[in-house]
Formats: structure tokens, sequence, C-alpha cells
């Protein structure tokens, strides 16, 4: 779900449209969802999990 409203976001922003209220909605709800689940796996709060995922994407030697 957070990567479809994701490509949907950027396939709207190359062709200069809005996404919907619903769709924006939407693909909040999702990602907050999302961090409820991982803080509780991972013993972190929720607000804080953007963050630690970007810290530890930054850390993989991909």
């Amino acid at each position: 779900m957070i990567k479809t409203c994701y490509v949907r976001q950027e396939d709207h922003s190359d062709k200069r449209k809005l996404l919907t209220e619903r769709e924006r909605y939407q693909g909040k709800r999702a990602k907050e969802l999302l961090y409820e689940m991982l803080s509780k796996a991972l013993d972190q709060p929720a607000e804080k999990m953007e963050e630690y995922i970007q810290k530890h994407l930054k850390e993989v030697d991909w």
C-alpha cells in the first residue's frame, strides 16, 4: 500500500497532477500503521521510526 501510494505520488508529480485527499490520507495512514507495528517489534517509539529506518538504511552496504 505504501509503495503504491509513493509510486502514484511520483507519477502525479511528473504530470503536475495532485493526489486526491483520499490518496494522501491512505498513504499517510498506511505509513503510520507500519511505523506502529515496527516500533513494537523493534522497541522504538513510533514517532522515531522514519528516522530509525533512514539511519539503518545508510549503514547498509548495498
